[in-house]
Order: C-alpha cells, then sequence, then structure tokens
C-alpha cells in the first residue's frame, strides 16, 4: 500500500514540476513583449526573422528572450531594457553600442569581434570571439 501511495505522490510531484516549467517560460509573439524591447528590436534588428520569444518568470523578475534564426539572441528586462546580447554564429548588432567603445575595440582588437554584450547600471561587459573579456563603463570608457 505505502509503495502505491508513494507512486502517486511522485507522479503528482512530477505533474506540478512539468506545469511549473510551463508556466514559467512560454513562446509569446512579438507585440507582448515591453514597448521599449519592441522599439529597440525594430531599430536595431529591423526585418530579420526570429525563432522565438520566450517570457521567462523569475521570482523577483521577468525577463523575455529573443532568439533570431541567425543565432543572436537578446534577453530584455521586464521594463523592455535590454540585458545581454549575444551572437555566436554571426556579426553581432552594434548600432546600439556606444561609439567610444566600438573604436576601442577596432582599435586594439581590430581581428576580433564581439560575441556577447551584458550591461549593468554602471558598466558594460564585452566577450570577444578570442574569449577576451572586456569592461567599459556607461559612458564607453575602457575600464579592464
Amino acid at each position: 500500500m505505502r509503495i502505491i501511495h508513494l507512486k502517486k505522490s511522485l507522479i503528482a510531484l512530477a505533474l506540478m514540476a512539468i506545469n511549473l516549467m510551463i508556466a514559467q517560460k512560454q513562446s509569446i509573439p512579438k507585440s507582448q513583449l515591453p514597448s521599449s524591447a519592441q522599439s529597440f528590436l525594430n531599430q536595431h534588428i529591423n526585418g530579420r526573422p526570429f525563432i522565438y520569444i520566450k517570457n521567462a518568470e523569475n521570482p523577483n523578475d521577468i525577463n523575455y528572450t529573443v532568439k533570431y534564426n541567425n543565432g543572436v539572441e537578446i534577453t530584455f528586462q521586464s521594463d523592455g531594457g535590454w540585458k545581454e546580447i549575444s551572437a555566436k554564429e554571426t556579426q553581432m548588432p552594434t548600432s546600439f553600442i556606444p561609439p567610444a567603445m566600438i573604436s576601442y575595440i577596432n582599435t586594439h582588437y581590430p581581428e576580433d569581434v564581439m560575441i556577447k554584450i551584458m550591461q549593468t547600471p554602471d558598466r558594460y561587459d564585452i566577450t570577444l570571439k578570442s574569449n577576451r573579456n572586456l569592461r567599459f563603463d556607461r559612458q564607453g570608457k575602457f575600464l579592464k
């Protein structure tokens, strides 16, 4: 009798876990992104087809991930501001990056390309294809 009760409990627990995962990450249409995220995509990546837009709810925040068929992946925060952009298979769009940062990278690493950029309230962190990590302040000044 205990084995049957244990099996039922495990099945119920597994179903609850599956439902929780489904509820936390779901595909949504572009129109359900925050307006600032839609504006960013229209301005910097307009016309490219995307594979999916996922809405992931974390306990303290909601993030949106947009993945394009060329490998570019963008994560937006709940307010629509971009948090992270990666491009492992193609050239990353750069029109949103402060010109001082682009100039620094082109001058010091002319043969390298950016594959990832993350922003925080006080800095940008960039990863180059050579696995070199660079840090800039919000004005685009190189830090390390």
